[in-house]
């Protein structure tokens, strides 16, 4: 199991963990910190959601609806509402996953159904997608997918690129600014993010990887923005 399997088992499934959910936990820090936050967070919407219900109260809500004026109906739904928004609050509390996390999360479930494009992608509808964002593509080289996409709510531009060494996964990013770049290690992968234009570009590659500075540099030279 890795760290995105783990934290989507923790979205879906809640925070009850079987042997390999918890063996994973128990090994990686960064794992075990989220699992923390989600049960956190599962306390407080369960605190948020245990209301007393008085006895009989199913009965005197029916035998009020039946005569209920509109406008107190309403209300009731505008009630129910409020209550939904209080586990929506909590969960934008701990915000979003970090953008290197967010971007690999988003590379490895795009692999699942995009990793048999064998054909290359013809450059004039590659850089009918970019330019939609304000960039342009030039000498990338073998380009095998590109498509938009949303990271972290914003709009991007996702690409998969092949090379002599290997397959990597590209981000362009006009409206997700850096203040520096930034390079991490991310279960197996890694993800460099550095400034570019007015926003950032996204590189994932495979940990360990010898070309990552190779393709780091190819890739400032043929990205430029119109934006």
């Amino acid at each position: 199991m890795n760290c995105v399997e783990f934290r989507r088992h923790c979205l879906e499934s809640g925070v009850t963990l079987d042997n390999e959910t918890m063996a994973h936990q128990q090994s990686c820090d960064t794992c075990q910190r989220f699992y923390q936050q989600q049960s956190q967070f599962e306390s407080l919407l369960g605190q948020a959601l245990a209301v007393p219900v008085p006895d009989g109260l199913e009965s005197r809500i029916k035998l009020r609806k039946s005569f209920a004026p509109r406008w107190q109906m309403r209300q009731l739904a505008i009630a129910a509402m409020l209550l939904l928004s209080v586990g929506v609050g909590l969960r934008a509390f701990y915000g979003p996953a970090p953008l290197d996390e967010a971007l690999l999360a988003h590379a490895l479930e795009a692999h699942s159904y995009r990793g048999a494009a064998d054909q290359p992608m013809p450059l004039a509808r590659v850089s009918q997608i970019t330019n939609g964002l304000g960039a342009q593509v030039n000498n990338l080289g073998d380009i095998r997918y590109a498509g938009h996409c949303r990271i972290h709510g914003r709009m991007a531009v996702h690409m998969l690129v092949n090379t002599d060494m290997g397959r990597y996964t590209l981000f362009l990013m006009p409206d997700q600014p850096l203040e520096q770049r930034i390079s991490e290690q991310v279960d197996g992968h890694q993800v460099v993010m550095f400034p570019s234009g007015k926003g950032s570009i996204g590189v994932v590659v495979p940990a360990g990887s010898d070309w990552v500075e190779s393709t780091e540099a190819q890739v400032r030279d043929a990205v430029t923005w119109s934006i």
